[in-house]
């Protein structure tokens, strides 16, 4: 009879989930005092969102990434994940979205190409699985 413990779940998730798309990463990549991978976070944002990005740059300047990540991780602290992703965050007038969800209806073409952007950055670079 084969023997069950958590780190063979643990391989068994990350298997599967590394054979639908997504790529593993090293626990180094995941900073600890922000409670995200920051790399991610910010190719995500600069991929999706370019525009936007550049308009908060013009305020922050070379402290941009530092001060994105640093809002994002208070969000998530003050509202929670769920609603950072639901809603997004803003700051100094620049609005981000953190997930684009898929529509019940493809009435709407530019939240389709939104979303479309998503899973091709998903495919491009896969979404990650912690190891």
């Amino acid at each position: 009879m084969p023997t069950y413990t958590e780190q063979r779940f643990e391989d068994h998730i990350e298997a599967h989930l590394n054979q639908s798309g997504y790529r593993s990463l090293q626990s180094s990549h995941y900073n600890k005092p922000l409670c995200l991978i920051p790399s991610e976070t910010l190719r995500f944002i600069q991929l999706t969102q370019l525009q936007e990005y550049q308009k908060l740059e013009r305020q922050y300047g070379a402290d941009t990434p530092d001060k994105l990540l640093d809002r994002v991780s208070r969000e998530i602290k003050n509202r929670g994940v769920l609603d950072v992703l639901r809603k997004g965050i803003k700051d100094r007038g620049c609005h981000f979205n953190l997930t684009y969800f898929l529509l019940s209806s493809g009435m709407n073409p530019d939240h389709q190409e939104l979303y479309t952007q998503n899973r091709a950055y998903r495919e491009q670079s896969s979404a990650t699985a912690i190891s």
